[in-house]
């Protein structure tokens, strides 16, 4: 005797042949408004993701409204004026002591704010003054 059961063909939506039929079928239907309103949904998604990553990453915050800028003030120390993570501006003044292998043996100050070039000076003057003790304490070491 045969079967009762008929045999599952591609048209009934059963098998993956009937998904992929169901697919194409979607495909074929979709016109050029479709197509161009999903682009622009696209488009527009990403950038609103990195958006929303912004607002709830806190690393990425901070990397971003960061930053660093270092200034000719006429002095003969570094001056750099940065900010960390947006908040107020400060001024930062260096001078160098020594180089040991790769190290860099810096003495520094910071103030909130911009300094002024009479303010860098009186800071730079402060600065070297006090490398050159921070050099003499390395010296005696170095000869004992």
């Amino acid at each position: 005797m045969s079967d009762p059961r008929p045999s599952p063909s591609p048209t009934n939506g059963n098998g993956r042949l009937g998904v992929v039929e169901r697919l194409a079928a979607i495909l074929r239907s979709l016109t050029l408004q479709n197509v161009l309103v999903m682009g622009i949904l696209v488009a527009i998604s990403i950038p609103s993701y990195f958006v929303w990553q912004l607002l709830h990453d806190t690393e990425l915050r901070k990397e971003i409204l960061s930053y660093a800028k270092e200034t000719d003030m006429g002095v003969p120390c570094q001056v750099v004026f940065f900010s960390f993570s947006g908040q107020h501006e400060r001024t930062a003044v260096f001078s160098g002591v020594r180089t040991i292998g790769n190290w860099e043996v810096l003495v520094g100050t910071r103030v909130y704010g911009m300094m002024t070039q009479k303010e860098a000076m009186e800071a730079c003057k402060l600065m070297i003054e006090t490398a050159e003790k921070v050099r003499s304490v390395f010296d005696a070491k170095e000869k004992q």
